[in-house]
């Protein structure tokens, strides 16, 4: 028997693909439960076109995109998310034509994170001022949100979360900044740095950014894309035994089926993330909408505006309790070389009744 604390992992997270319609489409989610969002991520797999997130802790219809370091927006004219449902959202093109959320005829993935029905509530740990959090503890999502008295100087806030994260980023939301993630290598005590979410540059190892959190607070340095009196909004995960996984794995070079390198989840992956860590790379992700069978080859590149696209380069295997590199290419499996993770379920490999999961 396993002790998974979610058996269906479709009750907190959801991918979702649709078809633009070219005005105003409510889109129906399809897990095997319903999800009602508070967090949505949309890319379009036919064209350019910018990430966009929305949450419900800001305001579903506040956008940000994470490919570029514009501020947060309120204009529709691009296309968005209007609203959310007990098992969906509402999007529409805007007025421009543009290719953001329907443009009439394209593709797009939607990644779906439900957190608290847009619930808020005041957290008062940390040394900086009370940030305001949206928490799912089960899950173990929080967006946290939080502004400085002054600038010039490091400070925690609280999450909610109970548990130590695992995975976060962070954006200024009025002010013209990158964004900036961090991760849990599993190797060291605790990160020190970030990526630059929206370019492709290494792991930044300076303190002025992101540091290690704790159970209690999320900790941001001195750098304004992470701290100061402006606004910020924070993703924050932990990692849930069955649910969601994130660290560190190094590349060994090899394609071949039974070589690659294999990174243990603890279930079949919907939805994957990697960034090299010591060298310039992409972001690269996975979904189970563009990779229904194996080999996944089909990637989004976070940092870029472009449309997602196949490449023998991007070989992937994912399996029943988490994903094998297939792939020689430097950006992903360089030997020796550290690779940043971040992983979401589709399906825990065992569930607490002893039901197993198989590969696709």
């Amino acid at each position: 028997m396993s002790n998974w604390t979610i058996d269906d992992p479709s009750e907190y997270f959801q991918t979702h693909g649709y078809t633009g319609n070219g005005g105003t489409q409510d889109i129906t989610l399809d897990g095997n439960s319903n999800l009602q969002a508070d967090v949505i991520w949309i890319k379009n797999q036919s064209a350019e076109s910018n990430h966009i997130i929305q949450n419900t802790s800001v305001g579903i219809t506040t956008s940000m995109y994470p490919d570029n370091n514009s501020q947060e927006s309120t204009n529709s004219t691009f296309g968005h998310v209007n609203s959310v449902s007990s098992n969906g959202f509402q999007v529409d093109e805007g007025n421009s034509g543009e290719a953001n959320a329907n443009k009439n005829g394209q593709g797009y993935s939607a990644w779906v994170w439900k957190v608290n029905g847009g619930t808020t509530s005041t957290n008062s740990d940390g040394n900086g001022n009370d940030s305001t959090v949206q928490v799912n503890q089960t899950a173990g999502v929080s967006i946290a949100q939080h502004s400085a008295s002054s600038n010039g100087s490091g400070n925690t806030y609280g999450h909610g979360l109970g548990v130590t994260p695992g995975w976060m980023f962070t954006r200024a939301r009025n002010r013209t900044e990158n964004w900036w993630m961090w991760y849990q290598d599993r190797v060291t005590s605790g990160t020190v740095g970030s990526f630059s979410m929206d370019t492709n540059a290494a792991f930044n190892t300076s303190s002025t950014l992101i540091n290690a959190p704790t159970s209690s607070v999320y900790s941001v340095g001195t750098d304004y894309g992470v701290n100061g009196t402006w606004n910020y909004i924070n993703y924050i995960w932990a990692p849930i035994q069955g649910f969601s996984h994130f660290g560190q794995f190094y590349g060994n070079n090899s394609s071949g089926a039974a070589n690659g390198t294999f990174v243990y989840c603890g279930f079949k992956p919907a939805w994957v993330w990697i960034k090299r860590r010591d060298n310039a790379d992409h972001h690269f992700v996975w979904d189970n909408i563009m990779n229904p069978y194996n080999v996944a080859d089909y990637t989004f590149r976070i940092n870029e505006s472009v449309n997602g696209g196949a490449d023998t380069a991007y070989k992937v295997d994912v399996l029943s309790s988490g994903f094998k590199l297939r792939t020689t290419f430097s950006g992903l499996n360089n030997n020796g070389e550290a690779y940043a993770f971040a992983a979401f379920a589709e399906r825990p490999f065992t569930t607490s009744s002893g039901q197993p999961t198989t590969a696709r």
